[in-house]
């Protein structure tokens, strides 16, 4: 009989010590502020000597900061990370007369290895469809696999 009365007291303790958390709630701020959404979008692939790649991508409603981060290149058939400077940039899309996208128009490029931190950064509008682009400059010895993470609106 003392288990169950002791029980009784421990919840009522406990429920007393919770008080009235109405008035322990957080409050909204006065102001209506919104943060941005990011994505983050990465691109595996395999690079051929002297070949390239473009990945088409939008910004969101407002537009924003867009980071591209060429992060790791590695051989193809054995372990290990290749450090090879390739040209890693940024334009709009290309597109036929189907409305297929053929090719990456270039804005802004810079020759750079994989890297932890993004190496293009730049302020986007919308209503353009953009485009990364990533090239091998004549280094490459083998083809090789490669990632590229684009982070924007």
């Amino acid at each position: 009989m003392r288990f169950p009365v002791f029980s009784l007291v421990v919840a009522a303790l406990a429920m007393a010590a919770c008080g009235d958390s109405s008035n322990n709630l957080p409050t909204s701020p006065s102001g209506s502020t919104s943060t941005p959404t990011t994505l983050t979008e990465r691109f595996d692939q395999i690079i051929v000597l002297r070949g390239s790649n473009f990945f088409p991508f939008s910004v969101g409603t407002n537009g924003g900061n867009v980071a591209i981060n060429f992060a790791s290149l590695s051989p193809l058939i054995r372990p290990g990370l290749l450090v090879v400077t390739m040209r890693l940039g940024y334009g709009t899309v290309v597109t036929d007369g189907d409305g297929n996208a053929v090719g990456c128009d270039l804005r802004k490029t810079v020759d750079t290895t994989p890297a932890l931190t993004a190496q293009l950064t730049d302020t986007l509008t919308v209503g353009t469809n953009y485009c990364a682009s990533i090239a091998d400059i004549g280094n490459l010895r083998e083809p090789a696999n490669f990632s590229v993470r684009i982070t924007h609106p």
